[in-house]
């Protein structure tokens, strides 16, 4: 198929699904933009970053704050970082006031849970 809106692609371009998913799940290089791979890790980062975003209201430091306390796992390691101040695999509690402090950790754990990842 051709590429709907031409101006977007190169001229002559074709629609490829599989090489659209395979460039979405293996990352490469699209035009002159390197996009990584589709990864736990790189999924935990994007989550931080919207956490830590002043204008996002969708997944906040209170939501996730929520999760911790209903995992028997996270909610010790929340008490050991938050009541103790013993920082851990999952939480900084040493984290500035308007930072995230859950770890990647945290994030890989809620997603496990929740049957997004596994293995974890």
């Amino acid at each position: 198929t051709s590429v709907t809106y031409k101006y977007l692609g190169h001229s002559g371009d074709e629609f490829n699904a599989v090489r659209m998913m395979k460039r979405f799940l293996r990352g490469g290089k699209v035009w002159n933009t390197e996009i990584g791979e589709y990864s736990v890790e790189n999924v935990c980062s994007f989550l931080c970053e919207v956490i830590d975003d002043p204008d996002n209201d969708i997944l906040t430091k209170d939501h996730i704050s929520e999760f911790v306390l209903k995992d028997s796992v996270l909610k010790k390691a929340g008490e050991s970082a938050f009541i103790e101040f013993e920082e851990n695999d999952y939480c900084n509690p040493f984290a500035d006031q308007s930072s995230n402090p859950y770890k990647h950790k945290t994030l890989e754990r809620i997603l496990a849970l929740h049957g997004y990842v596994s293995g974890h």
